[in-house]
């Protein structure tokens, strides 16, 4: 189901964006409710959450990123919106050649917050804990020593 205006670059749409935004938005809350959604949704989890953005603007290096500090966690939730429609707010579908496509996975969200259950729980059902961002190729590794540290912040150990 191609959403109008979305580009189709390959991207495989058949994943619902409403539900890899409420994953996703659990997840870097940091609620544990996520581990029953996930449960539901097992056969997403180890998806790519996609967003097109242009060459000029910084929201898909910013997604890819998001959230490193917790100001940048509580800073606005627009990505949840990005996420739902596939587009970042500069994207312009008459813009065909300004296109630039960005993912993560919820393993990246979840090693940005240092959500160690619901990283545990992706990594036994088999979700890929060296996928790469498509925009920066961040690893979730990458991420989680590129993250600012905090008091409560662990790099996360996955046996």
């Amino acid at each position: 189901m191609q959403q109008s205006g979305v580009p189709n670059v390959g991207v495989d749409d058949h994943v619902d964006k409403g539900v890899m935004a409420s994953l996703y938005r659990h997840v870097i809350e940091g609620q544990m409710s996520c581990l029953e959604e996930m449960k539901e949704h097992r056969d997403i989890l180890n998806e790519d959450i996609f967003l097109y953005g242009t060459t000029t603007c910084s929201c898909v290096e910013r997604f890819e990123e998001h959230p490193l500090t917790p100001d940048q966690l509580s800073e606005d939730y627009r990505f949840l919106n990005s996420i739902q429609s596939g587009v970042c707010p500069h994207y312009s579908p008459q813009d065909s050649s300004n296109i630039r496509l960005g993912s993560k996975r919820l393993v990246h969200a979840a090693v940005t917050v240092g959500h160690m259950r619901v990283l545990q729980y992706l990594a036994d059902h088999g979700c890929d804990l060296d996928a790469q961002t498509e925009g920066s190729h961040y690893t979730p590794i990458l991420l989680a020593v590129k993250k600012k540290p905090s008091r409560n912040y662990q790099i996360p150990h996955i046996s």
